[in-house]
């Protein structure tokens, strides 16, 4: 159920149809069909959608070092394959990670950081 509204609204928005209109009668539909209940399910799809279908979303890499970013080529592109990033990253610097990567699309994150291991670690010795 949750899919026909998703695509519905998703061929409303490419038709050019306005943004309030559309969700103000997804809204009014749902609920004369009783189906409330599903409208954060329907509009997180369809903001996913949306996402996926954008080209501003470039996936982001967070390394500690500028070194480190030739030295982990091989992860790095196994991280993004992984989040089904394809072209162009964004390489960001944070020394708080320690080492290892952040790699992040699309709302995903796969956090490989010495940082979080530690603090892991940590917390499996202290609990």
């Amino acid at each position: 159920m949750e899919k026909v509204y998703v695509q519905a609204v998703m061929e409303l928005l490419a038709s050019g149809s306005d943004i309030e209109t559309v969700l103000g009668n997804l809204r009014a539909v749902m609920t004369a069909r009783g189906h409330v209940k599903a409208l954060p399910t329907v509009l997180g799809a369809v903001v996913r959608t949306l996402e996926e279908q954008s080209d501003t979303a470039v996936p982001s890499i967070t390394i500690a070092r500028e070194s480190d970013a030739s030295a982990l080529a091989g992860e790095i592109k196994t991280a993004l394959n992984t989040l089904g990033a394809k072209g162009a990253h964004t390489v960001t610097v944070d020394d708080s990670i320690i080492g290892g990567i952040i790699a992040t699309h699309n709302h995903r994150q796969i956090d490989q950081s010495y940082r979080t291991k530690l603090v892991t670690l940590y917390q499996s010795i202290t609990n």
